[in-house]
This record gives structure tokens, C-alpha cells and sequence, in this order.
């Protein structure tokens, strides 16, 4: 019985020092940095945007390959002119394929940059936008098929 007992502790600690060692070299990228700020100033963002009536709005045609990602920018349905607009793409699976771009005005309100989607599957569009009048950030879950 003694030796029935010992081995189930044995079992024990083996199967915990193995739920650590794959709980602490496994970093899945989902681990947000000072979330709590992060999530209260997300919310008085969205207030502001709601104030203001900002509007984004991305192209939704996406293939592997170069793409030309546009987004309207409005204000109270006018143009947001003049803003710096940074856009990240990343794909979910990896970060192989993660890069920055500067978005640049075509038109007013109308922002466009050419970026590299090299693989089919999921990817993460995100825009920061820094103008006067709002100071904010868009993300976009969007999905590339063959």
C-alpha cells in the first residue's frame, strides 16, 4: 500500500513539473501589457469617437499576395484630412509575416498603403490614427481563402 501511495505522489509531481515546464515555454501571444489601462483608455476612446461621429471604414477585398489596403476616415460624415495613419498586419498563426505600414492620403479622408499578405488564413489589420481632433486605434479580424 506504502509503495501504491509513493508511486502516486511520484505521478503527482512528475505530471506538475510538466504542466509548468509547458505552461512557461508556451507563449501563445495573447498576453496584453497593462490591460487594465489599456482597457479604461480604450473606453474613453470609444466615447470620444462616439462625440466626435468617427467613422472608419477598411476595404474588404483581400487576396494573398500584394494588396492595396485603402480606409476611409469621416468625421460627422466630412473627411478626416491631414491624420498620420500607421497600419500593422499580422497573421494569427505566426509572426513571421507581421509588418508596419505609413498609410498616405489619396483623397480626403481616403488613406491607402500596399502591403504583403503572403499566406492564406487569418490576419489581424490594425490602424492607429493620430490627427488633432482624435488620437485612436481600429482592428479588423480578416480572413484570406484560396
Amino acid at each position: 500500500m506504502k509503495k501504491l501511495i509513493y508511486a502516486i505522489y511520484i505521478l503527482f509531481f512528475c505530471l506538475m513539473a510538466f504542466t509548468f515546464y509547458k505552461a512557461f515555454s508556451v507563449n501563445d501571444g495573447l498576453i496584453e501589457e497593462s490591460y487594465y489601462k489599456r482597457s479604461k483608455q480604450y473606453f474613453l476612446d470609444r466615447k470620444a469617437e462616439e462625440i466626435l461621429g468617427f467613422v472608419a471604414t477598411l476595404n474588404d477585398s483581400f487576396t494573398v499576395g500584394k494588396n492595396t489596403v485603402s480606409v476611409k476616415l469621416a468625421i460627422e460624415d466630412s473627411p478626416l484630412q491631414n491624420a498620420n495613419v500607421i497600419l500593422s498586419i499580422g497573421n494569427v498563426s505566426t509572426t513571421r509575416y507581421d509588418s508596419v505600414y505609413s498609410m498616405s492620403e489619396r483623397y480626403p479622408g481616403s488613406y491607402t498603403a500596399d502591403a504583403e499578405l503572403p499566406v492564406i488564413g487569418r490576419w489581424i489589420v490594425k490602424l492607429d490614427i493620430e490627427h488633432p481632433a482624435i488620437r485612436t486605434h481600429r482592428t479588423w479580424d480578416i480572413k484570406i481563402e484560396r
